[in-house]
């Protein structure tokens, strides 16, 4: 599956060639690194080993843990991304949007795309609209209503905006949605200067304009309440400010905040927004279906909870977080493979010195530090070199996000310690093993 659009973050990880390429290798470094020595070892005896000068066999054992200590690099990285990418996740999941998306479930009446079926003519649409409405609010698990063309955080169509300041041919074109009257009390959005659009008036639906604080000086104005009453077109539509709404995002937190125009345009509503309580769900929901059967029998009743909407913008990051986990996972397994297979090799070449030290007295502690000091700092080798490489490249990934984290340095420190830990159980249990053996047997072979 494609993973993302994103060129930069993800080129190399959602090439799928590429990524039996990087499977194949970490396969081959680890059959090279544990595999063959540990089936040497099996067919060696240790007399024989003894009998030989060990010194011809160091540019092998140069080799395989130069293997495992690049294996653990790469491995250490990838854990270290992968933490890096859920804390990131982590940190979008957590912060405000501006609005409350909190139990608001949305059902969508039109395509947002093709809406041939509903024009601002359409009285009869509308009148239904306002009744189906009507009809929820006396319900009291219903809490507010509204509709619009697009639900914030989830984006918004773009059109060409027009001032006394501004042409048209400069060209400002900005995300816009059309809203109903209800728009801003649904989505908890708060009035900073001016009024919401009100029934009462009458004419809003006709020339009222509301923009959100970054639209005030995208076009022009110093502060909020210098907007109020100035001229506004969007498209053929000519009208005034009527207010000014606090900020608030209309899609994920990969991009800046934008500046937003919320204009009365019954003919653009494709979506009903539903906010409703958090008790006696399934009889909520049965109610909102026969409710919807009777008002728009024409169309089935599909909705979706607005926050689940809005956790799909960061599923890109997510299917990320859990491939770079898995090779992760992967190098690290075939790491200690290797560290097993070489730690094997060592055992049955320190055979008779171990059990000469265990004879001299030699606790069992000691001699699995003996044996596993070595291999262990691979693995710390590995992690002063994953470490700048990580940090890097993941950098280079969060620099493309508008809203993004610091790389904080317990990051490296988890990753490495968890990777020191795994090493250790594969290598401490060999050496364990070894250092618990009868030493007679290992002194009786020749």
């Amino acid at each position: 599956d494609t993973l993302t659009d994103r060129q930069l973050s993800f080129n190399l990880l959602r090439d799928w060639p590429l990524s039996l390429t990087f499977t194949g290798i970490f396969l081959l470094a680890g059959l090279l690194a544990g595999a063959w020595p540990a089936y040497v070892a099996s067919r060696i005896q240790p007399a024989v080993i003894f009998q030989q000068h060990t010194g011809h066999t160091g540019g092998k054992q140069w080799l395989r843990k130069t293997l495992i200590t690049v294996q653990f690099i790469v491995g250490i990285a990838l854990l270290s991304g992968t933490l890096i990418v859920f804390t990131q996740l982590n940190y979008w999941k957590n912060r405000s949007l501006g609005f409350n998306s909190d139990h608001i479930l949305t059902a969508p009446l039109f395509s947002s795309s093709i809406n041939t079926s509903f024009t601002p003519g359409n009285a009869a649409m509308r009148e239904r609209m306002n009744s189906f409405e009507e009809n929820l609010a006396q319900h009291p698990n219903i809490e507010a209503i509204t509709l619009a063309s697009n639900m914030p955080g989830i984006g918004a169509v773009r059109h060409p905006i027009t001032t006394d300041k501004i042409s048209l041919d400069e060209h400002v074109v900005l995300p816009c949605i059309s809203a109903d009257y209800d728009f801003v009390q649904t989505f908890d959005l708060k009035v900073i200067a001016g009024r919401n659009f009100g029934k009462e008036y009458g004419t809003d639906h006709i020339d009222g304009y509301l923009l959100n604080e970054k639209a005030v000086k995208t076009l022009g104005w110093d502060a909020p309440e210098d907007a109020i009453g100035q001229k506004i077109a969007k498209g053929g539509k000519t009208g005034k400010v009527l207010g000014v709404i606090n900020d608030f995002h209309i899609q994920g937190l990969q991009e800046e905040l934008e500046p937003v125009v919320l204009d009365i345009n019954v003919g653009s509503f494709t979506t009903f927004a539903i906010r409703i309580k958090n008790t006696r769900l399934p009889e909520t929901l049965d109610f909102l279906e026969k409710s919807w059967k009777t008002y728009f029998p024409e169309k089935a009743f599909e909705y979706t909870f607005l926050d689940e909407q809005l956790q799909d913008a960061y599923q890109d990051e997510g299917r990320l977080a859990q491939l770079v986990g898995y090779f992760a996972g992967i190098a690290i397994f075939l790491s200690c493979f290797g560290l097993f297979g070489l730690i094997s090799f060592t055992v049955h070449q320190k055979a008779k010195e171990i059990g000469i030290r265990k004879v001299m007295g030699a606790t069992v502690a000691g001699i699995v530090a003996l044996l596993a000091k070595g291999y262990l700092k691979l693995v710390v080798i590995a992690l002063v070199l994953a470490t700048p490489i990580a940090w890097y490249l993941m950098d280079q990934w969060l620099d493309e996000f508008a809203y993004r984290i610091s790389i904080e340095w317990w990051v490296f420190a988890l990753s490495g310690a968890g990777a020191v830990v795994v090493a250790f159980l594969t290598v401490g249990l060999q050496s364990m093993k070894a250092a618990l053996a009868n030493p007679v047997d290992s002194l009786r072979n020749k």
